[in-house]
């Protein structure tokens, strides 16, 4: 759907591609796959056991078990009366904190690599193909839930190449608000960037998801 809304904004119809004088759209193709295939943008990534056995020893770390367990001293469990401000805050948190658990806290960098990095890895590809001035498209638009795709990525040429990154959460009146990948400047050259996400890039996926 945010797809569908981000074209609809992008490429109203003129003149003949208008149908209805009652809504400014058109049908625009997105280009998917199913589910059970998608390694791209539907995240965890399905049948990656490595992830799996990743994922349920963070459950097990120190570090979660006595974050759900204060949680849950706290507020004993008793539905009907949570719903207050005090326990909305505190559902922020852990929210928060699961994503931290899903990819930090425990071996972050073996998790990026069979989750995250395969996103990284074909963006990656397409800016390289980009600023070698061999790369069909003006641009690549990726649409995912917000725990697969938190950044958006943009190539400038400039005397050299380089990426900036910029998060906008859900709040619309708000600029985005650039992220700097750590150990690099606002705008990373390109080969700098390389770099620093070498190690969470996958070189052959199914292997990586199958070691133990």
């Amino acid at each position: 759907m945010s797809a569908q809304a981000n074209l609809a904004g992008l490429f109203p119809p003129i003149g003949k591609q208008i149908w209805s004088h009652k809504i400014a759209w058109q049908p625009i193709p997105v280009h998917t796959v199913p589910l059970k295939d998608d390694r791209l943008l539907n995240f965890p990534i399905k049948n990656c056991s490595r992830f799996d056995r990743l994922e349920q020893e963070t459950l097990r770390g120190k570090d979660v078990q006595d974050k759900v367990k204060s949680k849950m001293r706290t507020r004993g469990l008793r539905l009907p009366t949570w719903a207050n401000w005090a326990v909305l805050g505190e559902m922020e948190e852990m929210i928060l904190f699961n994503l931290r658990a899903y990819f930090g806290l425990h071996k972050p960098r073996l998790k990026a690599q069979v989750q995250g990095g395969v996103l990284v890895k074909d963006i990656l590809e397409k800016i390289t193909l980009a600023a070698q001035d061999a790369f069909e498209h003006k641009m690549v638009m990726y649409s995912a839930v917000m725990t697969q795709l938190s950044s958006s990525l943009g190539c400038h040429k400039t005397s050299t190449h380089t990426i900036e990154m910029y998060f906008r959460d859900y709040n619309i009146d708000e600029d985005p608000e650039m992220v700097t990948l750590p150990g690099c400047t606002d705008a990373c050259p390109l080969e700098k960037f390389k770099q620093l996400v070498a190690p969470i890039i996958p070189d052959n996926l199914e292997q990586e998801c199958n070691k133990i």
